[in-house]
Order: structure tokens, then C-alpha cells, then sequence
């Protein structure tokens, strides 16, 4: 029985944390001393985007490339930034998005951010603005104003 895994039947039921992944991944960073300070999470915590319709996914993404901005370490890419610190951007079903896209989904923050807008602000929703814009008209009895 050399070279075996024996474990008891039990064993195979436990919850296990290895082999979980993130949907995110990191690019590299060849600095030792990259951290990620509790302020800076704090900051990008008071602006979260949680999904409901009134809220602007275009403006969260703005806001929150302001505050990814500040943020300058010499050897560490933009992209290890922006990453690192989005999950901490979002809040309820928007977050529990990001966790449930398949493994390693994102390995760049143009992938990240496109796949972002395409769910929460989707190609129908920018169409269905320009017809508005397009198509209005001022009613009969309506002031301009």
C-alpha cells in the first residue's frame, strides 16, 4: 500500500479550501513589498456599486479608476492595482457575480472592466438611450423647458 492516499471516508466529505480559485487574477508583481494599505480599501469600500438600476456602472467605473489613481508603486502594473482592489468595489448580488465567473476569468483589467459594463450597463441599454435621445419630441402644449 505504498504511495497510497489513505483517508477514511469521512475525509472526502469535509469542506475543503484547496482548490478554490478567483475569477480574478493578479498579473505578476516583482516587487516584494506590494500591499494594498486597510485605507485605500476603506476609501473604495464607501463606493460600492451593488447593481440596482439606479445606479450608474459607468460612473462607479470612473470613480473608482479616480481613486485606483492615487495610487502610484514603482514595478507594480496598473492592472495589478485595479484588480486587486475592484472585488472591494462591489457589494450583494454584483460581488456574488464577480465570485461566480469561472476561474481565472479575468487576467486584465480591459477584460475585467468590459465584462463589468457588458453586464451591467449591456449594448441593449446603450441602444435603447440613444432611441430616447434620438427620438424625442416635444408634445403639443409642452413647454420647451
Amino acid at each position: 500500500m505504498a504511495g497510497w492516499d489513505i483517508r477514511v471516508l469521512r475525509d472526502y466529505a469535509m469542506p475543503q479550501s484547496s482548490g478554490i480559485t478567483s475569477s480574478v487574477v493578479s498579473p505578476m508583481v516583482e516587487v516584494h513589498n506590494f500591499e494594498l494599505r486597510p485605507t485605500l480599501i476603506s476609501l473604495v469600500e464607501r463606493d460600492q456599486f451593488g447593481g440596482h438600476p439606479s445606479e450608474n456602472p459607468n460612473m462607479h467605473l470612473r470613480n473608482f479608476l479616480t481613486k485606483c489613481d492615487i495610487v502610484k508603486l514603482n514595478g507594480v502594473p496598473t492592472d495589478a492595482i485595479q484588480l486587486c482592489l475592484f472585488v472591494f468595489s462591489l457589494r450583494d448580488r454584483v460581488r456574488d457575480w464577480l465570485q461566480n465567473e469561472e476561474p481565472n476569468a479575468f487576467t486584465t483589467w480591459d477584460a475585467l472592466s468590459t465584462a463589468f459594463l457588458n453586464k451591467y450597463f449591456p449594448p441593449g441599454k446603450t441602444g435603447k438611450l440613444r432611441a430616447d435621445i434620438t427620438l424625442f419630441i416635444q408634445l403639443h402644449g409642452e413647454s420647451l423647458y
